[in-house]
C-alpha cells in the first residue's frame, strides 16, 4: 500500500537507534550516582558501580535475548530505560537500608518487578528471573546465604 504523496508530506519517520556503550553508561551512570548519595556512609564506596554494571548486564541480556517476534507471547515485549529508570527510582525511595544484603534483595525485587512482571511466557519468565539470581549472587554473595529478612518500612 502506498501512501499519497499529499497525505505522505505531513509526516516524518525518525530512526533512532538503541542507545549502547557509552551513550547508555553515561545515563545510567547517574541514576548510579544518585542511588550511591542516598546510601548510608557504612556501604562500600564500589556499590553504585557494582549496581550500575550488574544493571546493564541484565537490561542489555533481556534487550538481546527477549526481543519482540511473532512468536506467541512475545509480540509485545519491549524494553527501554524506563524499566531501568523505574529500577533506581525504587531503590533510591528505601532510606531505611541498613546492609548491603538488604541492597542485594531490594536490587533484585526491583529488577524482578521492572522486567519479569512484563513477560507472560512462563519459559521466558523463568530464564528471567534466574538470570536476575545469578547475577545477584555474583554482584551480592552475602545475599545468597543471607535469611530473607523483611525491610522495616
Amino acid at each position: 500500500m502506498e501512501l499519497d504523496p499529499r497525505l505522505q508530506r505531513h509526516f516524518v519517520t525518525i530512526n533512532i537507534p538503541p542507545l549502547k556503550g557509552q551513550s547508555l553508561n553515561a545515563i545510567v551512570t547517574v541514576w548510579a550516582e544518585g542511588v550511591a548519595s542516598a546510601l548510608p556512609a557504612s556501604f562500600p564506596p564500589t556499590l553504585s558501580k557494582d549496581l550500575l554494571c550488574a544493571s546493564l548486564e541484565v537490561y542489555g541480556s533481556v534487550s538481546e535475548a527477549l526481543k519482540a517476534s511473532t512468536m506467541p507471547g512475545r509480540h509485545h515485549y519491549l524494553f527501554s530505560l524506563g524499566q531501568l529508570a523505574s529500577v533506581y527510582q525504587g531503590l533510591v525511595q528505601w532510606s531505611s537500608l541498613s546492609s548491603v544484603e538488604e541492597m542485594g534483595f531490594l536490587w533484585s525485587h526491583e529488577m524482578n518487578r521492572a522486567f519479569v512482571d512484563g513477560i507472560c511466557r512462563d519459559a521466558d519468565s523463568k530464564w528471567l528471573r534466574s538470570f536476575i539470581d545469578s547475577v545477584s549472587n555474583r554482584v551480592f554473595p552475602s545475599v545468597r546465604d543471607a535469611p530473607v529478612v523483611p525491610i522495616a518500612l
